[in-house]
């Protein structure tokens, strides 16, 4: 049976490693357009591609996903009181519950904000998934799953925009295989990350939908055939 190659990447993208790189300094803040402050970056869910150990940030995204849910806080320099956080365009970006969803495609301000007094704003901007990279426990990018042994493989999935820019926020997702009498999931199928296991020699998918994106990743099963045992006839 004719397999699909395992493609590691060989250069990687400023935006990967700094999701990705774990040797990398991590700074979940950025400075306000005002400079009065810096805003930090909070994980609402394990789903967050930004979010390193499922509930702390590694950094302040450069983009986020369409539906991406997420929070922030101000951290003002003059030592007053920490201000309200709240978005300039509430159809671009909603506000419930201390969560931020970006509702559609597009940029806008959140605020920090006492009484009618602007401290200080910064600008986010979200785009569509077009793509899903998936990758390996260690992180590296693949084309497929390959199995010659029954033990189970991990990977998780990044959504990207058209420029393969990570998009992050906490997103829905929802995975399954074709055909499962080839492979079957042995997690949750509504996380970022998968373990999948080969059941019988063959070829099937590996189905994601996130964000209103679907991917497939092909699978590839060429399983040993079972010991034979001591007296055992064919």
């Amino acid at each position: 049976m004719t397999k699909a190659p395992v493609h590691r990447l060989a250069t990687v993208l400023v935006s990967s490693l700094l999701l990705f790189g774990c040797d990398l300094p991590s700074d979940p803040t950025v400075a306000g357009e005002l400079n009065r402050g810096r805003f930090e970056y909070l994980c609402v869910g394990e789903t967050d591609v930004s979010c390193r150990d499922f509930d702390m940030a590694s950094i302040f995204p450069e983009v986020f996903a369409v539906s991406g849910r997420f929070s922030v806080r101000f951290e003002p320099f003059d030592g007053g009181p920490l201000p309200r956080i709240e978005p300039a365009s509430p159809r671009v970006l909603s506000y419930e519950s201390a969560i931020l969803t970006f509702e559609r495609e597009g940029t806008s301000a959140i605020l920090a904000a006492r009484g009618d007094a602007l401290v200080d704003y910064r600008h986010l901007s979200a785009r569509p998934i077009v793509a899903v990279q998936f990758r390996n426990g260690s992180a590296e990018s693949i084309s497929a799953l390959v199995f010659e042994d029954p033990a189970p493989l991990g990977l998780s999935a990044v959504p990207l925009d058209d420029r393969g820019r990570p998009l992050a926020g906490a997103l829905s997702y929802q995975w399954r295989v074709v055909d499962e009498s080839i492979a079957r999931l042995v997690t949750s199928a509504t996380g970022r990350e998968v373990s999948v296991q080969p059941l019988s020699t063959g070829t099937t998918a590996l189905e994601v939908s996130v964000g209103g994106h679907v991917e497939l990743l092909p699978i590839f099963v060429e399983l040993p055939p079972p010991e034979r045992m001591p007296g055992d006839t064919q």
